[in-house]
């Protein structure tokens, strides 16, 4: 079914010598020379790939068709739960909106502990057919079950039973979640050393986005009023299912054979030492935390409040699949011509102009909110994938400033930051629903309610938007310089070489 054959590691793109070490498809700066004022890319020289560089991954085919295909899986859950879950606790369960936030900010103080525990413990666990892709194993499974349990929670119970239901099987979702995500994205850099090559899955990780968006818009959420949130979500999981158990069959490890890594026995200050050294990774964290908390899931409210149901959501994302496609296959090449951190900048501002025109015409036409709601998908769709292999350059910034690579330690707090994000944004979102005295038990809703869901569903988020503007423009560790530290910490360069080499300052 797969093609497992081993491409072997001689055949990689990236190759040291007495020229230096080529990155992608731009040649090395002189040792000597110095950046020029303005564009970044400037003092480069591009040359075109070969076909046989293009195509000789250190990655096999099968590990690039089930590493999005995991993908797919985990990030349907994810958006259902995030997206989906407000709406099932006030309209399914008709918990109060003040319970809500409350529940979501109790089981972030469990996923405070539970994340950067399992990154500490993942780090220095190791198996027999790896250090990583045995975790997806278990994952594969916890995942699907315990999403499934969430919607599973009668509305029929007490109040205080639904809420001890809810508050279990949301912290054991966040657990499953964990064990699934850090892993799964640790993986890829032990896969392969090759950054241009992890930003090319990370791409095909973004295509299986459309057939997501396709089953989740277009299959499922139309269906809800009809089949009920427990069917929905057993369908849901049951995809999953079949998207998420072939990785960890199918992937190798093949990168961590060749790097020798630091350690020691600091424990948890050592973690909290690497973390505190790797300002990349603390700066990407605020990103992550002061823009996901403000982006408040309000969108069901907005579309059944002045568009009169959530059908309209299967047309928008028919609409919007074929460029959910084109994003995923434009990137990876757009970011070896030009910058990515350019890209990630001009990705992020525009949806904030986006925004604003969206709140002042888009209640006027469900065409003009469908198409500005597009616009900015795209975008930020853009911005999260160049987000992800950000990630994975400061892992070989951790390793090329410490000595000590922590991947598992890395993307816990990514995940982290992602469900942390998810949970404050819902608990957010249900003490504006609350102050805006929205009743779940109610067919129809105040026109003052109805009003400020139009606001806070707007104006919140552009405030997020807005206040990480600056820390957006700290996002300075250039592309090839992440590639020679990952050159220098495989040993394919001394770390002498290495530091001639490179661009910025470190």
């Amino acid at each position: 079914m797969f093609d497992q054959e081993e491409k072997g590691s001689g055949g990689e793109i990236i190759s040291g010598g007495d020229s230096g070490a080529k990155v992608g498809i731009a040649e090395a700066v002189p040792p000597n020379s110095a950046p020029e004022e303005g564009n970044p890319l400037d003092s480069l020289k591009f040359k075109r790939l070969s076909k046989k560089e293009k195509l000789d991954f250190q990655t096999t085919k099968a590990e690039r068709f089930t590493f999005p295909l995991y993908g797919m899986g985990q990030n349907m859950v994810l958006t259902f739960v995030s997206t989906r879950l407000m709406l099932f606790y006030t309209d399914h369960l008709h918990l109060p909106p003040y319970v809500i936030s409350v529940i979501m900010l109790i089981a972030k103080i469990w996923d405070g502990v539970n994340d950067p525990l399992f990154g500490y413990v993942a780090d220095r666990t190791s198996f027999k057919k790896g250090k990583f892709l045995p975790w997806l194993k278990l994952s594969s499974l916890l995942i699907p079950a315990a999403t499934l349990l969430i919607f599973l929670v009668p509305a029929s119970l007490s109040l205080p039973v639904k809420i001890a239901m809810v508050s279990l099987t949301y912290m054991f979702w966040d657990m499953a979640y964990t064990v699934s995500d850090v892993p799964m994205l640790s993986s890829l850099t032990a896969m392969t050393g090759n950054t241009n090559e992890r930003a090319t899955i990370i791409g095909y990780n973004g295509i299986s986005g459309v057939p997501a968006t396709l089953i989740l818009n277009g299959l499922l959420v139309p269906n809800i009023d009809d089949w009920g949130f427990p069917t929905v979500a057993a369908v849901l999981c049951a995809i999953a299912l079949v998207s998420l158990i072939w990785l960890p069959y199918i992937g190798k490890e093949r990168n961590r054979e060749h790097i020798e890594v630091k350690s020691d026995n600091g424990g948890f200050r050592e973690m909290f030492t690497y973390v505190k050294s790797n300002k990349y990774l603390l700066n990407f964290l605020l990103i992550m935390i002061t823009f996901g908390s403000f982006n408040i899931p309000m969108g069901d409210y907005i579309m059944i409040q002045y568009f009169g149901s959530l059908d309209p959501m299967a047309t928008i994302a028919l609409i919007g699949l074929p460029f959910t496609l084109l994003i995923p296959l434009l990137v990876p090449v757009l970011i070896r011509k030009v910058e990515k951190i350019t890209v990630f900048r001009v990705a992020y501002l525009i949806p904030v102009s986006l925004s604003i025109v969206s709140y002042f015409i888009g209640k006027n036409s469900v065409i003009i909110y469908g198409l500005l709601f597009i616009l900015r998908s795209l975008f930020y769709l853009t911005a999260v994938m160049l987000l992800l292999t950000f990630c994975t350059d400061y892992v070989e910034y951790g390793h090329y400033k410490t000595g000590l690579r922590r991947e598992a330690i890395t993307f816990s707090l990514q995940t982290f930051s992602t469900k942390f994000t998810s949970a404050i944004s819902t608990s957010f979102g249900a003490l504006v629903l609350g102050w805006i005295k929205y009743d779940g038990a109610l067919k129809v809703q105040s026109p003052e309610t109805v009003d400020l869901i139009w606001k806070a569903g707007h104006l919140i988020p552009l405030i997020g938007l807005l206040l990480v503007i600056p820390l957006v423009w700290r996002c300075n560790l250039w592309a090839k310089d992440a590639q020679i530290m990952a050159d220098v910490n495989a040993g394919r360069l001394s770390r002498e070489e290495g530091e001639a080499q490179l661009r910025g300052k470190y």
